[in-house]
């Protein structure tokens, strides 16, 4: 079972490793992807630090140094700068399989594996230049690490990699709550406490507040009208952003199950019960840590309300790894059955979607996030010699990203930070292009000066934010003609009445 189980989780992750790669070559980096290619471009590690601290990205600079080294050594760009995202993804199933396997079974095990690939881990930031897969991918070492932290070898590994976590993202500071938690709880038990595991935790600590200056900067550039408000809704509906195959209601039911599975076993294990149907043979310090995994999004929320920063559901991604290894133990709990039945489960979940992907990726019927050639097929019939004006800021900058020099001088994005945040309650994207004009080049200008120097212009419109354009244009006068659209994205040629010129 040992090797069958072995075999299925190496072919699983090459697998997931070359569809990465496939992806990413054939993927257009979007707005968020843009911000990190410019940074890393930069002439050394001085002018990032720089740009960091004048708010140009939310990642720390552990995460461009990474960047850096494989963007330098993969001439392919797209692949260079999403290789450390292609590679994380399967490490990080492969470290879960290690953890669990230790306590449980082969079979458990490979649930455990299963798992992050059926959530966004895979789907969306495993082919991703951002921070997320590597920071998931750090805190599963860590998790392996921590498990043999009674090593001196083991706690070195923790403090190197929940350093390395925190400085790839800010927010896995939070991850010290579980483990510190687990730690606790393995000091309870073994009647004894490891000096060197609160030392590593001390490393990762101390390595946040050496980047507090930077978090600081980002959380006063932004203010309240940052985009990600810690909420209650939002920290709720995290859960259904990592696992896309459930409902709401149903993921939150499915993590009330593991928790409540994982306090019970703990309870049990420290006051048994007489014929106790449950073995205490998985650790329950372990088991703590999964719980704190579980519950990683209510505690970035209760500690961005404290401190009065922003959270997304992405920030505390290793929530994922909660859910996988929780999942392993209660299966593993039920028996070889119940786990042979899951597996199969999950196993046949993950083909269904991956064989859905791959037929409308044959067909041409995905998605991009950004469309280059729909944009240039829009400008055909367009005069050549007006600006246009792209309303959607997510899109603009990504087109301008790709724009040949001549076409990147005619967009333009406009400026109305309080219009913005009438219309969607956050500014952040204006804040976003504004400070990206200073290591990247873009027109960003300001509605009022716009306005008063063009009375004919292009608006290239599409759904999500900036979709207010249209209305403020209309209301001060202007009318909108459509010259060409292609689903909801829309070009219009936008003119001031003569009598008003």
């Amino acid at each position: 079972m040992a090797r069958r189980a072995t075999l299925i989780i190496t072919v699983l992750l090459f697998y997931v490793a070359a569809a990465s790669l496939f992806q990413a070559m054939n993927r257009a980096f979007w707005f968020d992807e843009v911000f990190t290619v410019a940074i890393s471009r930069l002439g050394s590690m001085t002018d990032v630090w720089r740009a960091l601290g004048e708010a140009a990205d939310t990642s720390p600079p552990g995460f461009y140094v990474i960047e850096r080294l494989l963007s330098g050594a993969i001439a392919n760009e797209r692949v260079g700068f999403r290789l450390g995202s292609i590679v994380a993804v399967p490490l990080a199933s492969l470290c879960l399989f290690l953890f669990t396997k230790r306590d449980t079974d082969p079979v458990a095990a490979c649930i455990a594996a299963v798992f992050p690939l059926l959530t966004v881990l895979y789907s969306t930031f495993s082919i991703e230049a951002r921070p997320y897969a590597l920071m998931a991918c750090a805190l599963s070492v860590c998790a392996l690490a921590w498990q043999r932290a009674s090593a001196p070898f083991g706690a070195l590994v923790l403090a190197l990699t929940l350093t390395a976590a925190v400085s790839i993202h800010y927010y896995a500071v939070f991850a010290l709550v579980p483990f510190a938690a687990a730690e606790i709880t393995w000091s309870v038990f073994h009647q004894r406490s490891r000096p060197r595991v609160w030392l590593a935790f001390a490393a990762g600590a101390t390595s946040f507040m050496a980047y507090w200056p930077l978090l600081s900067n980002l959380r006063q550039v932004y203010g309240r009208y940052y985009w990600a408000k810690a909420s209650v809704f939002r920290a709720i509906t995290s859960y259904d952003e990592y696992m896309m195959l459930m409902t709401v209601g149903a993921m939150l039911g499915f993590i009330a199950v593991l928790s409540g599975a994982l306090l019970v076993y703990v309870i049990r294990t420290v006051r048994p019960r007489p014929h106790d149907p449950i073995p205490p043979d998985v650790p329950p310090p372990n088991c703590v840590m999964a719980l704190g995994f579980l519950w990683l999004p209510w505690i970035a929320l209760v500690a961005a309300h404290v401190a009065g920063g922003g959270v997304a559901a992405r920030y505390t991604i290793g929530a994922a790894l909660g859910i996988a290894i929780s999942a392993s133990y209660v299966a593993y709990w039920l028996g070889r059955r119940a786990s042979a039945v899951m597996l199969m489960c999950l196993l046949t979940a993950f083909g269904s979607k991956e064989i859905v992907f791959w037929g409308a990726e044959l067909s041409g019927r995905n998605a991009r996030r950004i469309d280059v050639d729909s944009f240039d097929r829009l400008l055909d019939r367009a005069d050549p010699s007006l600006p246009i004006v792209v309303a959607n800021g997510l899109e603009f900058v990504p087109l301008a990203y790709y724009a040949e020099p001549a076409m990147r001088t005619r967009l333009v994005a406009l400026l109305d930070q309080e219009s913005a945040r009438e219309a969607t309650g956050t500014d952040s994207i204006e804040l976003d292009v504004l400070v990206l004009r200073k290591y990247m080049p873009i027109t960003v200008e300001t509605y009022d000066a716009f306005e008063t120097q063009h009375d004919r212009f292009l608006l290239y419109a599409s759904p999500g934010h900036g979709e207010w354009w249209q209305s403020r244009l209309l209301r001060d006068g202007f009318t909108l003609t459509t010259l060409a659209a292609d689903g909801a994205r829309v070009l219009y040629h936008v003119a001031r009445p003569l009598a008003q010129r």
